[in-house]
């Protein structure tokens, strides 16, 4: 089969033929229905009916249970598979957060940069927030807080007489929360 198109250009019309691509075929699926036998006892015809119906919806329902349907390497559902939980060794198991470094009272003189660190350990991992005087603090233009691989760190590019404080670490997990502080002094110029 092919298809005529029509191709406009400034000058002139040209007509291109192509071969349209046939449509795939369909998919057809089927369903084996089994019957019973036809039993030589007198049966009302309702009870014949009923009967056939309840063998019907039994074997779908066998055939949809079965393995056979399902696919290789699926897994199965039943509770046999449920895998038992490994505890972990004693040497991983939960512990508070611990500031392994921490934090010590620094002086730095106006305009220096400033980095603050200190090292915590804890399980599960513990969660890091920092303060300063008291009052919440977060990463901004001018404030970044990094945590990783059990390291926090607080920097300041350029510090301000205005950043001079008393900062705070606090390490939280499900078990408690510990914190480290330090005070900063600013050296005027």
């Amino acid at each position: 089969m092919y298809c005529k198109c029509i191709i406009f250009s400034k000058t002139d019309r040209k007509y291109i033929e192509q071969p349209i691509k046939p449509a795939p075929p369909p998919i057809v699926t089927s369903r084996q229905v089994t019957s019973t036998s036809i039993q030589s006892t007198s049966e009302s015809k309702s009870d014949k009916t009923s009967s056939s119906s309840t063998q019907n919806s039994i074997s779908s329902k066998k055939k949809y249970a079965s393995n056979s349907l399902q696919a290789p390497g699926s897994p199965s559902r039943s509770r046999s598979a449920t895998k038992e939980l490994i505890l972990p060794p004693d040497d991983s198991l939960m512990c508070k957060p611990d500031f392994t470094k921490p934090l010590h009272d620094l002086a730095i003189r106006d305009g220096e940069q400033l980095i603050l660190t200190c090292h915590v350990k804890g399980d599960p991992e513990p969660q890091i927030t920092w303060s300063k005087n008291g009052k919440s603090i977060s990463s901004s233009d001018i404030m970044d807080l990094k945590y990783k691989n059990g390291i926090a760190t607080l920097t300041i590019n350029e510090v301000f007489p205005e950043d001079e404080g008393v900062f705070t670490c606090t390490a939280t997990n499900s078990i408690c929360a510990v914190e480290t502080k330090c005070k900063l002094t600013i050296k005027r110029k």
